[in-house]
């Protein structure tokens, strides 16, 4: 029954549908389709139009290129595992009437097996691991008998993978969704107190779309007086080339260093588009008071800022939908 279930799956899901070999480092588009990530790059250079858009390869859906290329679709980790599942039962299988080297000395042929440690062993190394200490309550087995264990569990697990391919689940599209609808992620802005200008965090995706946070100084005149606020915006950095929208909520927060401080926190919501990337709060805090170490929200000069973001699935324009 496995072998049927090996052969669905590393044909239903381990082959890239444009070069039609198994994937090489797979990318997901928004449509849930994957493809190698060589192969979705000379889709783009062959389809692409100006504005950076292309149809999926099998469904034809508009998608819109990140900014930084195919390179900013997300890798299918769930394609990944599959093959890694399917390639242990292989090997597994492949050496079933093979003889074992031992993984102890690699050198002597294993004809023992420790069940806790999944080690094939040789005699000798059996009886060195069965005086050690740690090891002297571990279960040895015939090699063979390990070996079919081995096996027995890859079966299982693939067994379970074989499951969803007969229910016709690769990812189940509202999971996905719901998965990648709302994130949270820090920022660590070392230096604190030298900062003059933007910075920004990493970009985190959802319904692949990349967000970053962004703190710069932000100065401001009171009573003829200058005052100097820590501003932080939350930015979809998301190209330029074609129109689409977004609309979020979230919440910005500074992390307290200190026990028994309050986390600030300011709460936003906004619809992001081509024209207005940007949302966010000049007077987030006083900078003096972040920089003052009693306040609790800076050590060894350096903060932490975090963003809860809850996004709703982009649109384009009259184009093509993203």
């Amino acid at each position: 029954m496995a072998e049927p279930i090996l052969s669905k799956i590393s044909g239903d899901f381990l082959e890239c549908t444009i070069c039609l070999e198994p994937f090489k480092d797979p990318k997901a588009l928004p449509c849930l389709h994957t493809f190698c990530e060589g192969c979705l790059n000379k889709v783009v250079e062959q389809q692409a139009d100006v504005e950076g858009k292309f149809p999926c390869p099998t469904c034809r859906a508009g998608t819109v290129l990140p900014e930084d290329g195919v390179a900013g679709f997300r890798n299918n980790f769930y394609v990944q595992s599959l093959s890694d599942t399917v390639q242990a039962h292989k090997s597994l299988v492949g050496k079933y009437n093979e003889e074992m080297q031992c993984d102890v000395c690699e050198v002597e042929v294993a004809s023992l097996g420790c069940v806790p440690c999944l080690e094939f062993l040789c005699d000798e190394c059996a009886c060195a691991h069965h005086r050690a200490k740690r090891t002297r309550s571990h279960e040895i087995i015939g090699s063979a008998d390990l070996k079919e264990q081995l096996v027995t569990k890859t079966e299982e697990k693939e067994n379970v993978l074989g499951n969803n391919v007969d229910e016709g689940i690769q990812v189940n599209k509202m999971e996905e969704e719901e998965l990648h609808a709302e994130t949270t992620f820090r920022f660590t802005v070392e230096n604190f107190s030298k900062v003059v200008e933007r910075k920004f965090s990493p970009a985190v995706f959802i319904h692949n779309m990349p967000w970053k946070l962004c703190m710069q100084p932000y100065y401001f005149s009171f009573a003829q007086q200058p005052i100097k606020n820590l501003a932080v915006y939350l930015y979809c950095v998301a190209g330029s080339r074609s129109s689409w929208s977004c609309h979020a909520s979230a919440e910005l927060r500074l992390i307290p260093v200190l026990r028994g401080v309050e986390t600030i926190r300011r709460r936003l919501e906004h619809t992001f588009c081509t024209k207005y990337r940007s949302c966010g709060f000049m007077h987030f805090m006083s900078w003096r008071d972040v920089c003052n170490p009693q306040k609790g929200y800076i050590k060894d000069d350096t903060i932490i800022l975090e963003a809860v973001v809850k996004a709703d699935a982009p649109r384009g324009n009259s184009k093509g939908s993203l």
